[in-house]
């Protein structure tokens, strides 16, 4: 008992503040505005042609792909969130593709539906298992 230490003397070792390449997970005008965020909208909104033609077993692995993207940034970046209580944390990485995901999901029906050749397709296919593989 005598080397037991109040945890009031502690440090909080997870005590983090948003930076300029975080991703802000959540709503509002912080999350809006953040250049983190905008940098990861730009990265998803370059992927969305894709995510939509690709089949389900490959979506996970571009969201993944873009969520690396952030970690990997120099400097790095992080999705995080505040908590209840004020404090912000990084989330895990599943949910980070979950976001991703979702924000690859936004708005797709934007895009009109046109009918599409067979060479089209082809192409088209042959354009995203090249994608695909780059990852």
């Amino acid at each position: 008992m005598d080397q037991m230490i109040p945890s009031l003397l502690i440090p909080a070792r997870n005590s983090i503040s948003p930076k300029p390449h975080d991703v802000i997970c959540g709503r509002g005008g912080l999350s809006n505005n953040h250049s983190g965020n905008n940098e990861f909208r730009a990265a998803v909104l370059k992927s969305k042609r894709l995510y939509a033609k690709c089949p389900k077993y490959h979506k996970k692995t571009i969201a993944r792909a873009i969520v690396l993207d952030v970690q990997n940034r120099i400097p790095q970046g992080r999705f995080i969130e505040r908590k209840s209580e004020g404090k912000w944390v990084e989330v895990s990485m599943v949910r980070a593709i979950e976001k991703t995901s979702q924000a690859l999901r936004e708005n797709m029906m934007d895009e009109p539906n046109r009918v599409q050749s067979a060479e089209e397709i082809e192409k088209e296919n042959k354009k995203i298992e090249a994608t695909l593989r780059s990852f």
